[in-house]
């Protein structure tokens, strides 16, 4: 294939709307660096929202006493490059709970009217301070883990007691306000939490539901999962909840702490890995995807300080921060999946393999078919099809030529493109219209261990340029 131009990525400004957003986690517990270098970085990623968490620890620093000028400085930067913040509420704090550690991370603010009050107070305030930039506030982080529910064990009553009582401050202070809930994940084990959360009332109070993902096949959460999700909300007459992933990453070294502790990884892992979730939960068409997340962690908190850092973000700790591999495939990734580019049910695409007529070798190519991931989304009135083996992300997987065929009754190749997002490279691809029914067949086009894509160069004329 010839080599013809690469991605030339756009930044969160110049992009209008998006189901894509980053992380911004952890500085409630200054667990890594707030510097300009990172909000620069986030602008140019192309992100469009960005989860932020909001540290009653860290804000309320006497009773009653609210300084929120470290969360206006992340709020405004955001903003100012195009980004829109969403607020996870959270954690607890030393003056209400019985934690002994200052981050008081996790200690649930339900178990003494002292901090109940301490809580309404805080949320009160926040409210009211951002209640003009911030239109979407989700309570509490993974309220079915035990290590963010404290003291005690996980307990779903008393999480919906919390958004409960949380939602009716929001409300008070900023009717539109819109409520998020969630949890750890989105299978089989969680599907009872769920509906034991609805049979507290939870579908009343909220308008999305998040889950997070923390897997090395980010694809166990499959088209017909989240349909059977959308379905049970919808069985329950809550069939406007939308449903999120709230955050899902991959570090790119082997980290001590947290998900994914001690799965060996790399940076060029981190970035197949990236592609993957992403495309992933577009591909099953949930209403955002969130990737965890900005920077690397310097150390941990969690009831307390542990001295070891932490290598989910896309920047590193360096003065200034490294872009990895990742960041830029989280950038070529956020320019071409906009909201011009939609999920399309009128075009079929599949895969051959290069030697039809070879018995074994077409029989035989039917597994690696069923275990790859195919779809079709149209951007700007042309096909768009993305597709990716869904193997171990943990060992690399050599590339297999096959034959991509794709039909639409609509919509038409004029020149297409090949896009390796790994890279940034756009390639003119081998291939023939098939009369008379003006099917596109890709010939020699590589199956990879990552998405690759081929769509028409009309479609990605905004963010390409030629060499």
């Amino acid at each position: 294939m010839k080599r013809i131009g690469k991605l030339l990525p756009k930044k969160a400004n110049e992009i209008m709307h998006s189901k894509i957003g980053i992380g911004f986690e952890c500085l409630d517990r200054e667990m890594w660096e707030d510097v300009d270098s990172v909000y620069e970085a986030a602008t140019e990623s192309g992100a469009k929202h960005a989860r932020v968490q909001t540290g009653w620890g860290r804000t309320e620093t006497a009773p009653g006493i609210y300084d929120f000028t470290w969360l206006d400085r992340i709020v405004d930067n955001l903003r100012k490059g195009g980004i829109q913040p969403w607020f996870n509420l959270g954690y607890g704090h030393v003056f209400y709970t019985d934690a002994k550690e200052p981050d008081a991370c996790g200690w649930v603010p339900l178990y003494s009217e002292r901090a109940r009050a301490g809580w309404t107070a805080y949320i009160t305030a926040l409210v009211c301070h951002f209640r003009n930039r911030i239109t979407h506030y989700e309570v509490w982080n993974e309220p079915d883990n035990r290590n963010f529910w404290r003291p005690g064990q996980p307990n779903q009553k008393e999480y919906v007691e919390l958004v409960a009582l949380t939602a009716k401050v929001i409300k008070a202070v900023q009717p539109n306000a819109r409520i998020i809930a969630g949890q750890c994940g989105l299978n089989l084990w969680d599907a009872p939490k769920i509906s034991t959360y609805l049979d507290y009332g939870l579908g009343d109070l909220i308008d999305v539901f998040t889950f997070h993902r923390y897997r090395v096949m980010p694809e166990i959460e499959t088209p017909g999962w989240v349909a059977f999700f959308r379905d049970l909300f919808k069985r329950r007459g809550y069939s406007s909840i939308e449903l999120w992933q709230g955050e899902s990453g991959f570090p790119s070294k082997t980290s001590e702490t947290e998900a994914l502790a001690g799965v060996p990884v790399n940076e060029t892992v981190q970035a197949k890995l990236l592609a993957r979730s992403i495309l992933t939960d577009l591909c099953n068409q949930t209403d955002y995807t969130c990737y965890f997340t900005i920077s690397d962690f310097k150390y941990y908190r969690n009831n307390g300080f542990r001295n070891k850092p932490n290598f989910f973000g896309l920047l590193t700790t360096d003065n200034p921060p490294r872009r990895k591999p990742a960041y830029e495939v989280f950038r070529r990734l956020c320019s071409l999946f906009d909201s011009e580019t939609v999920p399309d049910e009128t075009t079929l695409a599949t895969m051959e393999t290069c030697d039809a007529l070879a018995e074994q070798d077409r029989y035989l190519f039917h597994e690696m078919l069923t275990s790859s991931n195919v779809t079709a989304f149209q951007r700007r009135e042309f096909p768009l099809i993305v597709w990716w083996r869904k193997v171990s992300g943990l060992y690399d997987h050599e590339p297999y030529p096959m034959n991509l065929i794709v039909w639409s009754k609509d919509k038409a190749f004029h020149s297409p493109v090949l896009i390796d997002p790994l890279g940034g490279d756009v390639f003119l691809p081998e291939y023939e219209f098939e009369k008379p029914d003006f099917r596109i067949k890709g010939r020699n086009l590589p199956l990879k261990d990552y998405p690759m894509i081929l769509t028409d160069l009309k479609a990605i004329e905004d963010c390409y340029v030629s060499i």
